[in-house]
């Protein structure tokens, strides 16, 4: 492997540089060329061990193993869809509620919920200008991504899963995890609302 990995490069693959994700952040090399210089490479996945474990006791147990961090909107957005129901097609507002609570149950170090936390998070500029359905909207479709180098629904794609996204007759999303993908590769998740018509608001 190059030391550098272009950020426009056609080649644009976490596969390329998820070994080097292995060491400690510490030990990280700068890896992924930026417009600024250079950047070590951040972990979306886990091991193969760990993923096929967690397939296993889904399929034989209903269990759901999240694969994200406890307290934080990938592990509420996926434990929500888990909660009411996989294979099965939500609604975006029963879907919010479902995280909000999850939410509201969590406090973390700065004895805030995590709700607040995730309404206040300071992160892009695009993320920090969205309400609150719209970071929720953003959340959906990060969780989707499996290509690139930012691939945040890495962890769900190696246990065969992905969280798909459709529209009802408003053009409102609708969510469903899904689970009946056969093999890693098969993963592609679903997104009509990415397709919609842009006039109608929820």
């Amino acid at each position: 492997m190059s030391n550098f990995v272009s950020r426009n490069s056609t080649k644009n693959d976490y596969n390329l540089i998820r070994s080097e994700t292995e060491a400690s952040m510490k030990n990280r090399r700068k890896c992924i060329s930026t417009k600024n210089g250079s950047k070590a490479a951040k972990k979306y996945h886990m091991s193969w061990q760990e993923a096929e474990t967690n397939r296993i006791t889904f399929d034989t147990t209903g269990m759901f193993n999240n694969p994200y961090r406890e307290g934080g909107i990938y592990n509420a957005f996926t434990q929500s869809l888990c909660n009411l129901g996989v294979n099965k097609k939500h609604p975006f507002r029963l879907v919010k509620d479902k995280i909000k609570n999850i939410l509201l149950e969590h406090i973390s170090h700065n004895k805030i919920n995590a709700w607040d936390n995730f309404l206040n998070k300071q992160s892009s500029n695009i993320f920090m200008a969205m309400d609150e359905n719209g970071r929720i909207i953003e959340t959906a479709r990060m969780l989707q991504r499996i290509k690139g180098y930012h691939v945040y629904g890495e962890k769900l794609r190696q246990m065969k899963m992905s969280v798909n996204i459709y529209i009802d007759e408003y053009f409102i999303p609708v969510y469903e995890l899904y689970t009946k993908w056969k093999s890693y590769d098969e993963v592609e998740p679903i997104n009509e609302y990415k397709n919609r018509p842009r006039k109608k608001r929820i």
